[in-house]
């Protein structure tokens, strides 16, 4: 594994309302929590984020001009 990346460990059951959640968002170009169980996936995946802010992280600014290929 890369020093850049990062792993994070879901349930399956997090992972397929997540899947669902970001494959609606795909299709629809809609971004909207629709059921309990999409809000609290998300908040799962924001807290096992905070638990690596021990790290250093890059800027939005950085990591988006990363991800749009201009670095």
């Amino acid at each position: 594994m890369a020093e850049s990346d990062v792993v994070i460990q879901i349930t399956v059951p997090e992972a397929v309302v997540l899947d669902s959640f970001l494959r609606r968002f795909a299709e629809t170009d809609e971004l909207t929590i629709q059921d309990q169980a999409e809000q609290q996936v998300l908040w799962n995946l924001q807290c096992l984020f905070e638990k690596l802010t021990d790290r250093e992280w890059p800027s939005i600014e950085s990591a988006s001009a990363v991800l749009r290929g201009e670095v």
